[in-house]
C-alpha cells in the first residue's frame, strides 16, 4: 500500500489507521514535504540524519522528527515529517517505509524530471549522472518560472529532455514553450 502524506497536512484519524492494518502489508510513506535532502547511500550515516537536514538550513520544527528512505539504490532520503505520523504509523501490522518524490521514477541518461505537487516541486537534472536534487517550495507561477530560468542558465535544462509528473497543466502553462523537448 502507498500512502502519499503531504507534511504540515493531513493527519490519519484511527479509522484510518484501522483500514491500514486490515489491508495487512508493508506501507510505503511518500512524504511531500521541502524539507528533504539526498545522500549518497555510501555517505549516509543513521546518527548523522538530523544534521544532514541542518546542514542544509531545513531546520525540523519542535514537532518533527527526522526519517529516511531505505537503502535501495544510490541514493538515500532523509525527511523532516510531523512526528504524530510516525508515532501513529508505529501501531500499524505491517512495516512501514519512507520515500520522496526525489526518488520516484527511474534515473534517466540526459535530463530533467519535475514534479510538481502542490505547492512544492521536485526537480531532479541528470547529464551521465545525478547533477541536481531538489525540493522547491513554489508560492507562485514566478517562482516556478525563475527557478527553472535559473536552473537553464546553470545547466542549459531548455535543450535537454524534461519530464514532468504532478500539475502538468501548470508547469505546461507557466514554463511548457521554454523547453525543447517536453514529455507528460
Amino acid at each position: 500500500m502507498s500512502i502519499r502524506y503531504v507534511s504540515g497536512g493531513h493527519s490519519f484519524s484511527e479509522a484510518e489507521i484501522a483500514a491500514i492494518n486490515e489491508a495487512y502489508g508493508d506501507i510505503e510513506v511518500i512524504v511531500v514535504t521541502p524539507k528533504v535532502t539526498l545522500v549518497p547511500c555510501e555517505c549516509y550515516d543513521e546518527h548523522l540524519a538530523h544534521e544532514y537536514l541542518l546542514s542544509l538550513n531545513m531546520t525540523p520544527s519542535p514537532k518533527e522528527c527526522v526519517v529516511a528512505s531505505v537503502k535501495d539504490g544510490a541514493m538515500v532520503a532523509v525527511m523532516a515529517v510531523d512526528s504524530s505520523l510516525v508515532e501513529l504509523l508505529r501501531g500499524v501490522r505491517g512495516s512501514v517505509t519512507f520515500t520522496s518524490p526525489l526518488l520516484l521514477g527511474e534515473p534517466i541518461e540526459r535530463g530533467m524530471l519535475l514534479e510538481l505537487d502542490g505547492r512544492i516541486a521536485f526537480i531532479r537534472i541528470y547529464n551521465g549522472g545525478l547533477l541536481f536534487a531538489e525540493a522547491v517550495t513554489i508560492e507562485s507561477d514566478a517562482d516556478l518560472s525563475y527557478i527553472v530560468e535559473k536552473l537553464n542558465s546553470i545547466y542549459g535544462i531548455y535543450n535537454m529532455y524534461a519530464h514532468v509528473r504532478g500539475d502538468v497543466q501548470r508547469v505546461m502553462r507557466v514554463c511548457g514553450g521554454c523547453f525543447t523537448n517536453l514529455n507528460k
